[in-house]
């Protein structure tokens, strides 16, 4: 159960840093285009 618990919170984990990488590769596009 407490297993449970570690593995869902590994994948919660794993989503943000997947959407913090995305938005962040997105914003640093952005910057060079405005250049």
């Amino acid at each position: 159960s407490s297993n449970l618990g570690q593995e869902l919170l590994d994948r919660v984990f794993r989503h943000l840093n997947l959407l913090e990488t995305a938005y962040f590769g997105l914003r640093y596009l952005d910057h060079e285009n405005q250049t």
